[in-house]
């Protein structure tokens, strides 16, 4: 990629970056209002029926949540996306020949190819580290998908190195931790530093994302509480009715079902936040996460002679042949050491052999295609 190619493309990103960001303060701020103003309705009149204006209110609250934490995911993608730039530069300065030829190779890719990449090998390592709708295996069969309270957490290996983190932060230098895997991805974890000896450090993403969802979710609260003062006032009014009982009973049980869906949905785009803000969708971790996409993008085009033929399936599969727990160091071996980035691991099951892939430090899976010709001359 040219300077000035360069130069415009992170133009573009921080103009994209500002636009998403005041997309969702607009957003936040109308529904705020929006808010205020269904409450007065609310308050202004004594009709029963009135408080349900809060439902389809509370629905756009917690829609404008999602949109939030869409917008700032677009956001810290491209923001990565420069910071990773940045630091092929530093590689290329610091590194040999080889160094400067690997980053040239992985500068040269185009924006939407590279967003084409990102598309599948980010949430193929979301899905290694975080608990994810999308695999049921990971699940409990008690929940359905929406009310999952494990959804987001970390799992597996990746749980295990977390609650070390601060281990890792210590004995740094030391022993397995030099090269080992380690939970790179919580930002917060590896900067706390505490030992009791004066030595501190600390992390600030600041607040304004964690404010505004708090703000949004106080406010969705605030009509609820409405909308069961307009359900308690109805009720009320049939305590002389016959099924007064079955009336109260229909409304406690519909009630109780909002405010469980409502409180779930704010605990999970809450722990979305913190992914967003110190785990591995930080700006630190996307641009970490970015050196992968780009090796695994040329991995999977410069595989065979014919790139864009099976490119797709070629790039899911090697998201299978790399631990996603040591990407900054595989990253930084490949580039400067020219050494393993793919390797049949633990999330691989078989393993594959290619020359082609030999010669450009890969471990490939194999054409379907070449397989099947073989195959058919091995039958013959």
């Amino acid at each position: 990629m040219k300077k000035n190619e360069e130069r415009d493309l992170v133009f573009q990103l921080r103009r994209e970056v500002r636009d998403v960001k005041d997309c969702f303060d607009r957003f936040a701020f109308q529904g705020s209002a929006l808010a205020v103003v269904v409450a007065g309705f609310i308050l202004a009149n004594e009709h029963r029926a009135v408080g349900l204006a809060a439902v389809p209110a509370i629905m756009i609250l917690m829609l404008i949540c999602r949109v939030g934490i869409f917008k700032y995911t677009t956001a810290n993608r491209n923001l990565g996306y420069e910071l990773h730039l940045d630091r092929l530069r530093k590689y290329a300065q610091l590194g040999d020949a080889q160094a400067k030829n690997r980053v040239a190779e992985l500068e040269d890719m185009g924006w939407e190819e590279a967003i084409r990449a990102w598309r599948v090998v980010q949430p193929s390592i979301f899905a290694k580290v975080y608990t994810v709708p999308q695999i049921k295996a990971d699940r409990s069969w008690i929940w359905p998908t929406e009310l999952d309270p494990g959804l987001y957490k970390l799992k597996g290996n990746a749980s295990k190195l977390d609650s070390k983190a601060r281990d890792f932060l210590f004995e740094w230098g030391k022993g397995p931790y030099r090269y080992g895997p380690y939970a790179w991805w919580n930002q917060k974890k590896l900067t706390e530093l505490y030992d009791g000896e004066g030595m501190t450090s600390h992390f600030h993403t600041g607040n304004f994302l964690k404010d505004m969802l708090f703000a949004l979710n106080l406010m969705q609260w605030s009509l609820f509480a409405l909308l069961c003062w307009s359900g308690i006032a109805w009720l009320w009014s049939l305590r002389l009715q016959p099924f007064f009982l079955l009336y109260a009973g229909a409304v406690i049980m519909v009630l109780l079902a909002g405010a469980l869906v409502m409180g779930y949905r704010q605990l999970r785009m809450t722990r979305r936040g913190v992914i967003l803000e110190e785990e591995l969708g930080s700006i630190h971790s996307c641009a970490i996460t970015w050196g992968a996409v780009a090796i695994v993008h040329f991995a999977a085009a410069e595989a065979t002679r014919f790139p864009y033929c099976d490119y797709t399936v070629r790039l899911a599969r090697l998201c299978n042949f790399f631990d996603p727990t040591m990407l900054p160091i595989l990253v930084m071996r490949d580039i400067c050491d020219g050494k393993l980035f793919f390797y049949p691991s633990v999330y691989s099951t078989k393993r594959y052999d290619d020359p082609l892939l030999k010669e450009r430090r890969l471990v490939n899976v194999p054409h379907e295609g070449e397989e099947r010709r073989k195959k058919e001359q091995r039958a013959a």
